[in-house]
């Protein structure tokens, strides 16, 4: 007999079971578009505070990385809940009777909805337990140690450090981190940098070329600011001149495209009263240069979704190769499905242009 396959439901973008639809691992690439399967993560937090650490196994992307939590894909027939708990359980051996829930989200890139919960424990910390073929250590650690992987770029779980330290993003942005051009500075987003963001990011011209909707209100911006773009390399590209904000760029890891440690996606906008003053390239070559000088990244990629003649313009003055396309790409955010063309630049090639 063959080995048994593990079977998923298979679930719309807003979490609702597809009746009579069976996925099965291994098979993602025939998922069709606008169908997910499901995905949980559960974050331990001990009640003396530190939280449960475990670091892959080296067989595995990302190797001897840390992450903190527990996931893996809900079995056919699970709630979200329930597969959140047999995954603690399997893979740490910490049995809970309660979770929180924590967030929500999908992503068309994975063809997942995710869920993420956070369990509160008492148990003894000795009696964790790994799993073989996915970890092989783990480690109680506070806000403070886990800071310090994330510097040492070892840490994997960076969704859940608004959980596990309430002041990281406020602390980011005390970092002092900036990067500056003849033109521009390159510096973390700020909340009180919501009026200026939303002044360029409700412009219909902007965002739906990347494959977000225009902002209808400045909380709408704050709450992008505060969860999206308050993160590790995102930035603000500041106009000297004026010292305000008119667009954002960042390095983006663990994406649909960057699937390795050593690698980032790229991603800019700039506020339209900018356009055709070669602001996107000056940014984007200070971040290749911090991708591949200071943070010893191997290869940055970049896309753009069919017709978006500016962005493919800039990706192809800052040396990037096209790599192909994706036909018939999820677009969420916007109801709708594009082509997007994929481009790709290594350390090697970028360290060769004049």
């Amino acid at each position: 007999m063959g080995e048994k396959r593990e079977l998923w439901d298979a679930y719309n973008s807003d979490f609702e079971k597809l009746p009579g639809v069976t996925l099965v691992r291994g098979e993602e690439s025939t998922i069709p578009n606008g169908t997910y399967h499901l995905v949980v993560h559960v974050l331990v937090k001990h009640v003396d505070g530190t939280f449960l650490c475990m670091q892959r196994d080296f067989r595995k992307h990302y190797p001897g990385m840390w992450e903190a939590s527990a996931s893996g894909s809900a079995l056919q027939g699970e709630t979200p809940y329930e597969g959140a708990l047999r995954e603690l359980r399997e893979e740490t051996g910490v049995t809970a009777t309660e979770l929180t829930e924590l967030a929500r989200f999908s992503k068309d890139s994975t063809h997942a909805c995710y869920v993420e919960y956070l369990c509160i424990t008492d148990c003894d910390k000795d009696s964790v337990t790994l799993q073989e073929g996915e970890t092989i250590a783990y480690r109680w650690a506070d806000a403070a140690e886990i800071g310090e992987w994330i510097a040492a770029e070892q840490f994997l779980s960076m969704r859940m450090m608004p959980y596990i330290d309430p002041a990281y993003g406020q602390k980011q942005q005390d970092s002092g981190v900036r990067l500056e051009t003849e033109r521009l500075i390159l510096r973390p987003w700020r909340e009180d940098d919501a009026e200026e963001n939303y002044r360029y990011a409700k412009d219909p011209r902007v965002g739906p070329a990347a494959g977000w909707p225009p902002h209808t209100c400045i909380e709408d911006t704050r709450k992008v600011i505060r969860e999206i773009l308050m993160v590790p390399e995102t930035y603000a590209i500041v106009l000297k001149e004026t010292g305000l904000p008119i667009g954002s760029i960042g390095l983006h890891f663990q994406s649909s495209l960057a699937k390795n440690a050593d690698e980032a996606e790229l991603g800019y906008w700039v506020g339209v009263p900018y356009w055709g003053q070669g602001i996107a390239p000056e940014a984007s070559r200070e971040m290749l240069r911090h991708a591949f000088e200071d943070l010893k990244l191997a290869r940055v990629w970049c896309g753009y979704y069919e017709g978006n003649e500016k962005s493919r313009r800039v990706q192809e003055k800052l040396g990037f190769r096209l790599q192909g396309k994706n036909e018939e790409i999820p677009v969420t955010q916007m109801g709708e499905t594009r082509v997007c063309y994929i481009n790709l630049l290594t350390r090697e090639e970028w360290e060769k242009l004049p």
